[in-house]
């Protein structure tokens, strides 16, 4: 019966137009919310704290497992992996952690791949562990996927599968060859980026799913969604994704309390560029230095040492090191990771362009043949990385950032499960709204505040700028966001810690350290030992060629894989609606 009422509640919410700010659409959700509380009552509790990157997730989930006598889940898509610290913004072990003991950080080699599937068995698997001796899970992330199949249970599609993958692959090769070709164009290359997103989303249409279709082009150039989704319509035979989808049926096993965390656009967007100029060359932000006090605490000299070095870019290194390409496996694909292994390949292309270029100069000069030529280039290297090189991959960083922040503020604001909350008060003020709401009887509400609340004491007594997350943006607020260009202090300062970072980069592909100084033993104490630079000129020519391989592997990928998700802006404003 309680499942009845439940399945009538959601199918009354999906009904609705997904705009917060749509009455009918708000009640809907309250009366599915309902439902769910009074199907889950007497359930064990679970918190799950949620947010887009850089929101402040970690503080505020640390701080609420402290007062719910819990333990945190993670549900961070590269947290899982080992030694990926510094990119995934990892809480170091020890006091950082304060003493809450942390699931699914650091199981997994970064080398092995971490599927939703994965994450649903192994994070239902560590909350059943923690309910059972009597403490309460937090779980805090921001993969969407991921916590929409712990709370509303794993549907029904297919694994992945290599064959489909290849079938999925050739059908969209070939819708863009056949867009070509009506065109009149001599090649799938020459199409605008529109008409080749146009023929790729009707490959979905052709396998069956028109819906699906209609839903994926709405992501322009999210390539990596649409061949999952094709890939799922083979192996299913073309019966549709809405057909394999979550059991909405099935009633919660617990009693999920979520919530999720959001602050302005703009001071969202700052917050991320801080964050990217501190795993390149270290300094945390004011704000991020007091909501992480205890974490900057109890981290341990080396690990500090090593951020000082290059942090971001020596975890890059480490996943080139060990023969992945860019965007080969689940870590090489994770933000600020991709970006700097092709930064770094690109540096090490340039490296062995510029010995080469050398080598035939000195050859051409007399200096002798083959050996000896070469053996001079390796000396004149000069630096292949500079200031502005480490600025702009901060750019692209956070910039791909901003754009996974707009996906996943769109993936939750459509989960009527969620509780939004204003971030931007503080770690401890909104582990009180949470702690609050997680511990009373009655469900939390969907949209918390009202926007002539004024503050914390409007409305439902929490802020306004929840509200004005989750309405649709005003066209001055696009206009800001559209503009939005990240001031980079960090880096325009030239700290030691951004020309310790270049100085490694350089010294990776066999350089000198910028500027052209003779030290090479990468100490920067000016002592550098003649033999010691050699044999790491030579250790460094030889992972410049291992790395410029691997550029060239990635390039054999087709290129329009590789384009990331772009949402025009009348798109925009429907999703921000």
């Amino acid at each position: 019966m309680a499942a009845a009422k439940v399945q009538a509640a959601d199918n009354a919410a999906a009904a609705q137009p997904a705009a917060a700010h749509n009455a009918a659409s708000a009640a809907a959700a309250a009366t599915a919310r309902a439902a769910r509380a009074a199907a889950a009552a007497g359930l064990p509790r679970v918190v799950v704290v949620a947010g887009p990157t850089a929101v402040g997730k970690t503080a505020a989930g640390l701080e609420v497992a402290l007062r719910m006598n819990g333990e945190v889940v993670s549900a961070d898509s590269v947290q899982v992996y080992a030694r990926l610290d510094v990119g995934s913004d990892k809480l170091p072990p020890g006091a950082p952690r304060r003493g809450v003991p942390h699931h699914l950080l650091d199981v997994l080699p970064f080398t092995s791949d971490f599927s939703a599937a994965d994450f649903h068995a192994r994070a239902r698997a560590a909350i059943a562990d923690v309910v059972a001796r009597g403490r309460t899970p937090v779980v805090v992330g921001g993969t969407g996927l991921y916590l929409r199949w712990l709370v509303w249970g794993r549907p029904s599609t297919p694994a992945s599968d290599p064959a489909a993958e290849r079938e999925a692959l050739s059908r969209v090769e070939a819708a863009r060859a056949g867009a070509a070709a009506r065109l009149g164009l001599a090649r799938p290359e020459d199409l605008s980026e529109s008409d080749a997103w146009a023929a790729a989303t009707q490959c979905l249409a052709d396998a069956g799913d028109p819906e699906a279709a209609a839903r994926v082009a709405l992501e322009r150039n999210n390539y990596y969604r649409l061949l999952r989704a094709l890939q799922i319509l083979i192996l299913s035979g073309g019966k549709p994704l809405s057909e394999q989808d979550l059991d909405a049926e099935r009633p919660w096993d617990y009693d999920f309390r979520c919530f999720y965390l959001t602050r302005p656009r703009i001071p969202l967007y700052e917050r991320i560029a801080a964050r990217v100029e501190e795993m390149l060359c270290g300094g945390a932000s004011a704000e991020e230095d007091g909501e992480r006090a205890a974490a900057a605490a109890g981290q341990q000299q080396q690990q500090q040492h090593d951020e000082a070095k290059g942090g971001l870019l020596q975890e890059a290194a480490m996943l080139l090191d060990a023969g992945l390409a860019p965007g080969s496996n689940m870590a090489a694909k994770a933000i600020g990771y991709r970006q700097a292994m092709e930064w770094l390949c690109a540096g090490a292309e340039r490296a062995l362009e510029q010995r080469s270029r050398r080598a035939g100069e000195e050859a051409a000069a007399g200096a002798g043949g083959g050996a000896a030529a070469q053996a001079a280039a390796a000396e004149a290297c000069a630096p292949v990385f500079s200031l502005q090189d480490l600025k702009q991959l901060a750019l692209d960083v956070a910039q791909a950032s901003r754009h996974l922040v707009k996906g996943q503020s769109t993936w939750f604001r459509g989960d009527p499960a969620f509780t939004w909350l204003d971030a931007a008060q503080g770690a401890e003020a909104v582990a009180s709204e949470i702690v609050a709401l997680a511990s009373s009887d009655a469900p939390p509400p969907a949209v918390v505040g009202d926007e002539g609340g004024g503050g914390n004491g409007g409305g439902n007594g929490v802020s306004r700028s929840e509200v004005a997350s989750k309405r649709q943006m005003s066209k001055e607020e696009l206009d800001a966001v559209k503009r939005y260009i990240p001031a980079l202090p960090l880096l325009d300062s030239s700290p030691p810690g951004a020309l310790a970072a270049l100085a490694w980069a350089n010294a990776a592909v066999g350089c000198a350290g910028v500027g052209g100084g003779s030290d090479d033993d990468g100490d920067g104490d000016g002592d550098g030992d003649d033999a010691e630079k050699r044999r790491r000129r030579a250790a460094g020519l030889e992972r410049a060629e291992r790395w410029a391989a691997l550029a060239r592997a990635a390039r054999k990928r087709p290129s329009w894989i590789k384009q990331g998700p772009v949402l025009q802006e009348e798109d925009e404003k429907k999703r921000e609606g």
